[in-house]
């Protein structure tokens, strides 16, 4: 009877494992229909908004029905009969370095290199700490997006620049 009961409880952790992922992929999936930086930006900003129950920008508004519409279509196509459950299964830092406007491929380039210089044990050049610091700046613009500290009607500069 004990062996029993263990097996069911794994067969369960199993299942509900399987389903977790199944949520997650089904939500980044979906996340894929906000194509432009900018959407991705005011998504952000709008579960900030939600987070902090401050009312939604026409922008925020739009591009968070865009990602309801492809997940209510994402959970059909996988059989799901609601999205209940699914809205928030996606990855918030895969969604942060995804909107990420104004990090380009040199400063990627540059960041590598900081990091094998600190690696080696040396200093990163001003260009390369430049690159890091521009980095942090970002990311942390996103995840106060995200948290309801910032929106992006906030913003000064245009967020896909």
């Amino acid at each position: 009877m004990k062996r029993d009961l263990i097996r069911r409880i794994e067969a369960l952790e199993i299942k509900q494992s399987a389903r977790a992922h199944d949520r997650k992929a089904i939500a980044e999936r979906a996340l894929g229909s906000l194509f432009w930086i900018e959407e991705r930006v005011q998504f952000l900003s709008a579960l900030g908004a939600e987070r902090v129950s401050r009312e939604f920008t026409d922008a925020e508004l739009a591009a968070k029905e865009k990602y309801l519409r492809a997940l209510k279509q994402e959970t059909r196509l996988a059989g799901y009969s609601s999205f209940a459950g699914f809205e928030y299964a996606f990855d918030l830092n895969c969604l942060v370095i995804r909107s990420l406007s104004r990090i380009t491929d040199d400063d990627l380039r540059l960041m590598i290199r900081a990091g094998r210089a600190a690696e080696e044990g040396q200093e990163a050049t001003p260009e390369e700490s430049a690159a890091v610091a521009k980095y942090i700046a970002e990311k942390t613009k996103c995840v106060h997006l995200a948290f309801g500290l910032l929106s992006a009607a906030d913003l000064k500069e245009d967020p896909c620049q």
